[in-house]
């Protein structure tokens, strides 16, 4: 692992290279990772960007000294573009067009002011989507310049913390947050619907879109739900082994095209709430059954906040102990 020399924790990870099955899969020598972290002692976020397969020594970093409120809430990007979100912040948004060289702070919707943006997703710059608090969700279609609003909560009136595209078919988009909450879009996140989420009074914490209809979701009690029909029906995954006493399934990612039992690894990291018995877990042969500790990932004294693969045997965790100490952990 290496440690983050500012006086900042980790709070989300992005993959740049966005090449392969349009999912983020990459040959290994094109992968590259921005990370962004919290306030801490620093009194601002900082991004910092990897363009060597996430190589420990290869990070360089930027401040974002326009933000001083609150912590960012996520990171995505493509290539050369990245979007950081911290909607507690009068510039909700922060752009950049130069993989992180500069940064522009963006205003984002009107309606941000007074619900929160939390995360977003993105195949293409040319089309952003964002989800937020109160269950808002907002598109951009010109790299983040403008937005609308495309659901005011009509679809669920929950906290919505996270958001993926499918990559196999772009018009279907699913949402989760708390309380159980999932939304879903089969056009391209115009319009949006809820569905009956997999356990109730949970907080759905992590995603994964593999297709259209196979979807992996995790929750605040480290459960682990699968479906196979596109959230009309649920199955709860074997309980995955060495958790902690109690924690939360804070991120999942999958270097996968197609079906689930087609081909491809995922990566899943738990977040021990009670302590610091903390674990990372691979899957490469699909069951519920296939998730096995990463080796040199058991019991991290920093806490995971997200993971994101980049091929199908590297994958980068980035985390802290959510004050004052981060850390990037590359799985190869």
């Amino acid at each position: 692992m290496a440690l983050i020399t500012q006086d900042v924790s980790l709070v989300a990870v992005a993959v740049l290279n966005g090449e392969g099955c349009a999912k983020g899969c990459a040959e290994r020598d094109d992968c590259a990772f921005a990370v962004v972290s919290n306030l801490g002692n620093e009194g601002s976020p900082w991004v910092y960007v990897n363009e060597e397969g996430g190589q420990h020594d290869q990070w360089s970093g930027v401040g974002l000294t326009t933000w001083t409120t609150e912590d960012p809430t996520d990171i995505v990007g493509v290539k050369s573009f990245i979007m950081v979100v911290s909607g507690s912040e009068t510039l909700p948004l922060a752009r950049s067009m130069d993989k992180g060289t500069t940064f522009a702070f963006l205003s984002g919707a009107t309606d941000m002011t007074s619900n929160a943006p939390y995360a977003a997703d993105l195949i293409t710059p040319d089309k952003i989507l964002m989800v937020g608090a109160n269950g808002y969700v907002w598109m951009s279609t010109d790299y983040g310049e403008t937005w609308s609003t495309v659901d005011n909560g009509a679809a669920t009136t929950e906290d919505l913390k996270k958001i993926m595209i499918c990559r196999q078919n772009p018009a279907v988009v699913y949402a989760i947050g708390d309380n159980n909450a999932i939304i879903k879009s089969i056009n391209g996140g115009y319009n949006w619907v809820a569905l009956t989420g997999p356990s109730a009074a949970d907080a759905l914490t992590a995603l994964e879109v593999l297709n259209e209809n196979d979807v992996l979701v995790g929750n605040d009690d480290m459960e682990l739900w699968y479906t196979v029909d596109g959230g009309t029906s649920w199955t709860q995954q074997s309980t995955l082994p060495g958790l902690p006493t109690a924690g939360k399934i804070s991120a999942i990612s999958c270097c996968a095209c197609g079906a689930v039992e087609k081909a491809g690894v995922c990566f899943l990291v738990v977040q021990d709430t009670d302590g610091s018995s903390h674990v990372a877990y691979r899957n490469a042969g699909w069951g519920a059954a296939q998730w096995e500790s990463e080796t040199g990932y058991l019991s991290m004294s920093l806490a995971p906040e997200d993971v994101i693969c980049c091929e199908n045997n590297r994958a980068l965790i980035a985390g802290g102990n959510g004050t004052n100490e981060g850390f990037t952990g590359l799985i190869s």
